[in-house]
């Protein structure tokens, strides 16, 4: 799985070779308390994301990943869309993840204090087979800072995919000289399994 991180560095080194003509938008992040992450997107509409996992385990047990894909907001900024393929796996290659995240979402107001968003992730895990997973989710604002979040979802926490609901707060800010903002804690709550499983996650957006 090497490879895919060296293209994915070549890709980043050849992009900025072009920066003069190209707009670039970074983003660092924090996914589920375990993956960071690295994302800067061409021309507004082509996201390349790197991400690694910060497990409390030896780096060859640590799971990378890399996507590439297309973004882009339609009916006046209402309705968005991502859609990004990725491929991933540990250092020492127990294992490799394919997929994609297919997301539209739909922004009710101006403000987008509310909105809709729904992705369908077709993920193919060398150990555990394939699965196709989804995700539903709300968001209600309650002000321009903070925002009541909830969510279905099977899309794999860490490796196994189960049934779950999550909810929490997004609590964001945004300014045109330092960027934009987002925290995001989330409790993470199974269905049908036992309690013991339920887990606390945060999630962290710097978007500049």
């Amino acid at each position: 799985m090497k490879q895919y991180l060296l293209f994915f560095i070549f890709t980043i080194v050849s992009t900025f070779t072009f920066a003069q003509e190209t707009k670039l938008h970074n983003r660092i992040g924090m996914r589920d308390s375990r993956y960071l992450q690295y994302e800067y997107t061409i021309g507004r509409h082509v996201p390349l994301m790197l991400e690694h996992s910060i497990y409390s385990d030896k780096l060859k047990l640590q799971h990378f990943r890399v996507a590439a894909g297309y973004t882009n907001d339609f009916l006046r900024s209402h309705l968005h869309t991502d859609f990004r393929a990725y491929a991933g796996g540990i250092w020492r290659g127990n294992y490799h993840d394919f997929g994609a995240f297919l997301t539209l979402g739909y922004r009710f107001d101006t403000r987008q204090r509310y909105q809709l968003s729904a992705t369908l992730n077709p993920h193919y895990d060398t150990g555990l087979d394939y699965k196709t997973c989804v995700s539903a989710l709300a968001l209600v604002g309650m002000n321009d800072v903070f925002s009541i979040v909830a969510e279905f979802t099977n899309i794999p926490e860490f490796r196994q995919s189960d049934d779950r609901i999550r909810f929490g707060v997004d609590i964001h800010f945004a300014s045109a000289r330092y960027g934009w903002l987002s925290v995001r804690p989330l409790l993470s709550v199974p269905l049908g399994q036992r309690y013991e499983k339920v887990r606390v996650h945060v999630n962290f957006d710097y978007a500049f």
